[in-house]
C-alpha cells in the first residue's frame, strides 16, 4: 500500500495520526513544506519499504523510532532542516539500501552502528554540520557502491583547514565507485 503526496503544496506539521498507516508499505511526502519535527509515530510504520520525505521542513532530529522500521530500503530525508545527531537505531535498519541526508544541519558524529547496514549500496551525507571522524568500521559496508560525505567538519576528510587520514577500512570496499 502506497501513499503518495509528493508536491503537493502540503504545509504545517505531520499529524501524528500518520503513525496509524501501519498496513504502509511507501510513504512518500517529500516536495512539499512540512514543518517541525517528525513525529516518533512514523516508527509505528514497520512495513515501510520506501520512506521520502526530502525537500521539506522538517527539523530537530530524525526521531530513534526510525529504527523500527527494518523493511526500510529507501529512507530519504535531504533538503530539511534536521539538526541533531544522526540515531545510531539507524544501524537497526538492515534492509537499507539507500540513506540520503544531505543539505541538512545534522551535527555530531556518523555513529559506528552505520556499519550494520549490510546492505546499504548508497551513502550521501554531505553539506551537513558532522563532525569527528568517519567511523573506521566503515568497510564493513560490503556493498557501498556510493558514499558522499563531503562539506562537513570531518577530521578525517581532506578540505583545507581540516586534518587526518580517511579510514584504511575504505580500501575494503570491493563495490565503492563513488568517494
Amino acid at each position: 500500500t502506497e501513499l503518495r503526496l509528493e508536491g503537493a503544496n502540503l504545509t504545517g506539521p505531520l499529524d501524528p495520526e500518520i503513525g496509524t498507516l501501519t498496513m504502509l508499505t511507501s510513504l512518500r511526502l517529500h516536495d512539499n513544506a512540512f514543518t517541525g519535527n517528525l513525529p516518533t509515530e512514523i516508527g509505528n510504520l514497520v512495513n515501510l519499504q520506501d520512506l521520502r520525505l526530502e525537500v521539506n521542513e522538517f527539523s530537530g532530529m530524525i526521531p530513534s523510532e526510525v529504527g523500527r522500521l527494518v523493511n526500510l530500503a529507501d529512507l530519504r530525508v535531504e533538503t530539511n532542516s534536521f539538526n541533531q545527531t544522526i540515531p545510531s537505531e539507524i544501524g537497526l535498519l538492515n534492509s537499507l539500501v539507500r540513506f540520503e541526508m544531505q543539505h541538512n544541519l545534522i551535527s555530531g558524529q556518523i555513529p559506528s552502528q552505520i556499519a550494520n547496514l549490510a546492505t546499504l549500496e548508497i551513502l550521501y551525507c554531505f553539506d551537513n554540520f558532522l563532525s569527528g571522524a568517519l567511523p573506521n568500521n566503515v568497510g564493513q559496508l560490503q556493498a557501498l557502491r556510493e558514499l558522499q560525505c563531503h562539506m562537513n567538519r570531518f577530521d578525517n576528510v581532506g578540505r583545507p583547514g581540516l586534518s587526518g587520514n580517511l579510514p584504511r577500512s575504505l580500501g575494503e570496499l570491493p563495490n565503492l565507485q563513488i568517494l
